[in-house]
């Protein structure tokens, strides 16, 4: 049985880290005028997508205890010149150094999250969708118009926890454009119902940004989109599976019923300006 160290968690959280970095990249030929903007700081990746963009944040930094203020001063001018607030997604195996440094600089907590994981099992099959489920797999070269129906799905199924800001609607449609992933629509009897990412950076397989329409929950969905992307992953030569749910979260539980189990905690800590 394998299980988390130092390392594996800084490979998770740079994978995590590089997937915002992509995104950022895929906005800025698609939407130069966005602004999108990422730097290596801290011993992570810092993105900028938007003032109220939810990869707008440090994801991978304080992992090394050898970080020096210099680097947090870059990381907090990074979102100062960009009027955000700075944003730092925390690994628990975060330096105790680190956090002394962002204690003395008045960084809140905000939130916590799980990082949920697996070992990729190759041959392995899963049970396919309930009856009038179908999965489609949107070609890396797909057309506006998927695109454009991916990202009202998506974002419609998220409503509840993040406002649909049009912040939103470019990095859930940015996924749809990136070279390293893969997206996945599903519907029910016909109808658009709800959606999910996949990608894979280094033999991690991530899967995120997956909701469902309030009106077709509790009815498969969400499962049968984790089987498609983990289906994808596996023939992508995945070694490991990664996704990040709220703890106790319908989506917790489901990745649990397909075998992951907890890799580590994250705190999400804020500093706003005056």
């Amino acid at each position: 049985m394998e299980f988390i160290d130092l390392n594996l968690a800084r490979k998770f959280e740079l994978t995590e880290a590089r997937i915002g970095e992509s995104l950022v990249h895929s906005m800025q030929k698609r939407m130069p005028q966005a602004g999108a903007a990422s730097i290596h700081v801290a011993g992570g990746i810092a993105t900028f997508t938007g003032i109220d963009s939810p990869i707008s944040q440090v994801i991978g930094a304080g992992l090394d205890a050898s970080i020096a203020e210099t680097e947090l001063d870059r990381l907090e001018d990074f979102f100062r010149t960009r009027g955000a607030p700075a944003i730092l997604e925390l690994s628990s195996f975060a330096s105790p150094s680190f956090l002394e440094m962002l204690n003395r600089r008045g960084y809140t907590v905000v939130e916590f999250s799980h990082v949920m994981w697996r070992k990729c099992e190759h041959g392995k099959k899963f049970a396919p969708a309930s009856s009038g489920i179908a999965i489609r797999e949107l070609a890396a070269n797909l057309r506006p118009e998927e695109a454009k129906l991916y990202t009202e799905v998506v974002s419609k199924g998220f409503a509840e926890l993040l406002p649909v800001t049009q912040e939103l609607l470019d990095v859930v449609e940015g996924f749809c454009y990136d070279p390293q992933g893969r997206c996945f629509l599903a519907s029910m009897d016909g109808h658009p119902a709800g959606g999910g990412a996949a990608a894979l950076f280094d033999g991690v397989g991530t899967l995120g940004g997956a909701s469902v329409l309030p009106q077709f929950r509790r009815r498969g969905i969400h499962a049968a989109l984790m089987v498609a992307r983990m289906s994808w992953l596996a023939s992508q030569q995945c070694e490991w599976f990664l996704s990040v749910a709220h703890p106790g979260s319908a989506s917790q539980r489901n990745m649990e019923r397909f075998g992951f189990r907890l890799a580590y905690a994250r705190m999400k800590v804020i500093r706003k300006w005056e």
